[in-house]
């Protein structure tokens, strides 16, 4: 959708990945196949610039001249805050090739060009597309479709695309993920959050098949907290699915960013639970666990294999049997792999990813006419975020005064609540930025750091004598021989004993950073509240009476 809101023309739209074979079936589908008589296909070849330092990506912004036909119009993107699905457009036709700078007056690249922009401005990757695209109404919202085709080319690298476009033109933000939904039925649809540029710069880059990490949010101030958890619910969505590709491909980083990325959103229900609750909401947070649960076993053989077998094998070059045993927790990681990929190519985890993408914009809980639920969701986001952390914060220093007498369970549960203040404090960063609120913030995520760390230690002990054990009890020539078995129960042993030593110390560097914790200001007081103080009653006059009596002279005695 293109509209002006304080003359700054705004476009609305939803990518899908689809399999180039797919897309005839969506033209066939009940829902498009009425209104492909209408559809238009055109051939867009573009180019997009940027000066070396890639000042313009840095910034959100994305410079293209496209050409269509005989015509040349020239593009400016911005990133609408944090919002994924909406980003300022501007677009004017031009009649070179390369860019024409003088159009981009009133735009959002116009400051950078003076100052900002170092050297002069050159292409970077080049898209080419045959697109058919024909409108579309659906629920309120009148929708253009467009299936694309191509690839980007660098010179040096190309990447195929097949995608489906929805571009609101008229209408609710929501009917494009419900549509999406409806196709997702038929044909195989996967959500993405990365537009044709970003995937440019990745390939430029060769950042295709690594880990993409959470972006930092810029939460409007006083926008109700409802809308925040929008805006955070759609970020850690974009950060799940942009490392599925790499999943895909058993990239070890994509996998642990992935899993970030399901605690982040997991968190953010948490700290909204009063706003969003409901019985939707449930069913999503169950099924995120799914999605923990099914890439776990893939993380936790990544770490142990690399961090701990590696190193004994290193030192044990000509044992066969502790070879073999390195060899077995290596098949066993491609098995852990290939279940997480099948789970994050199946039909619930598409739908899924949907689910909570509309769950997100026009879920139940927005819909809520209890009075309490309505005013907590239009309570201001700084009010909101403020009680959250204040909450998290008391509650973990609480239950780290018990640190020493924690058991392996205990801890675990501690190191969870750490998280979760950690990623509340990235999610409300951005609305107490006063200098003095910045500055304590870094103290205070500091210390929250190294607490977080030291428990993280603690608990990667935990989980590697855990894994131990289980090697050690594993029997029968399915898994290994009897020379390999007794080297099992070797490095077992070994790594159970190792572990173990680390306790004392890394139990020390864990009170030692909670004390750390426990000292760090709170930056979120250092921004004034959301709810002024109310100003003191004035004292009340007294009664005239009283002051005549005392203003009238003594009679004499």
């Amino acid at each position: 959708m293109r509209r002006k809101a304080n003359s700054t023309p705004t476009e609305t739209e939803i990518k899908l990945l689809v399999q180039p074979g797919d897309l005839t079936g969506l033209r066939h589908h009940p829902l498009l196949r009425p209104a492909f008589g209408k559809s238009v296909k055109s051939r867009l070849n573009a180019v997009y610039y940027d000066d070396r330092h890639r000042t313009l990506r840095e910034r959100g912004l994305t410079l293209r001249v496209r050409q269509m036909g005989k015509q040349r119009i020239q593009t400016i993107k911005a990133l609408n805050g944090s919002d994924p699905a909406r980003r300022a457009e501007w677009e004017t036709e031009i009649k070179g090739a390369r860019p024409d700078l003088s159009k981009a007056a009133g735009t959002a690249l116009e400051p950078l060009l003076e100052k900002k922009v170092r050297g002069p401005l050159e292409p970077v990757f080049e898209t080419r597309i045959a697109r058919t695209a024909f409108p579309l109404h659906f629920g309120r919202s009148d929708i253009v479709v467009a299936l694309d085709q191509g690839k980007i080319d660098t010179g040096r690298a190309s990447l195929p695309i097949s995608e489906v476009e929805l571009e609101l033109t008229r209408g609710k933000l929501a009917d494009l993920f419900q549509l999406a939904l409806r196709l997702n039925e038929s044909v195989p649809l996967k959500l993405s959050y990365a537009t044709k540029s970003a995937r440019g710069y990745a390939l430029v880059e060769g950042r295709t098949g690594g880990g993409a990490i959470a972006n930092d949010l810029h939460l409007p101030a006083r926008i109700p907290a409802a809308q925040g958890f929008r805006l955070i619910a759609h970020e850690c969505l974009r950060h799940l699915v942009d490392n599925f590709p790499g999943v895909a491909h058993g990239d070890a980083e994509a996998l642990h960013q992935l899993r970030v990325a399901i605690r982040r959103l997991r968190t953010a229900i948490s700290l909204f639970r009063d706003v969003v609750a409901g019985e939707e909401t449930q069913a999503i947070a169950a099924e995120l666990r799914w999605l923990r649960e099914v890439t776990g076993p893939a993380r936790d053989l990544d770490v142990f294999i690399d961090e701990v077998i590696a190193p004994i094998r290193d030192q044990h070059r000509q044992d066969k049997s502790i070879n073999a045993l390195y060899q077995h927790l290596r098949r066993r990681r491609l098995k852990s792999y290939a279940e997480a990929r099948e789970a994050l190519m199946s039909m619930r985890c598409r739908e899924l990813v949907l689910r909570i993408a509309t769950w997100a914009e026009v879920g139940q809980w927005r819909a809520n006419t209890d009075a309490l639920a309505r005013a907590r969701q239009r309570r201001p986001i700084e009010a909101h975020a403020a009680e959250q952390l204040r909450k998290l914060r008391r509650r973990i220093r609480k239950e780290g005064r018990a640190l020493s007498g924690l058991d392996d369970a205990a801890r675990h549960k501690l190191r969870v609540e750490v998280k979760k203040l950690r990623y509340a404090t990235e999610f409300f960063a951005s609305l107490f930025a006063t200098k003095r609120a910045r500055k304590r913030r870094r103290a205070f995520t500091g210390a929250l750091r190294e607490f977080q760390e030291a428990l993280g230690a603690l608990n990667d002990v935990a989980v590697r004598k855990s894994l131990s054990a289980e090697i050690a009890n594993r029997v029968g020539p399915r898994y290994f021989d009897q020379e390999s078995g007794r080297a099992r129960i070797f490095v077992a042993g070994l790594v159970a004993g190792h572990q173990e030593a680390q306790v004392a110390d890394l139990l020390g560097d864990a009170k030692k950073t909670y004390a750390r914790f426990r000292a760090a200001k709170s930056f979120w007081k250092a921004t004034p509240p959301a709810t002024a103080r109310p100003a003191r009653a004035p004292r009340a006059k007294k009664p005239r009476r009283q002051a005549a009596r005392r203003s009238a002279p003594k009679k004499s005695t």
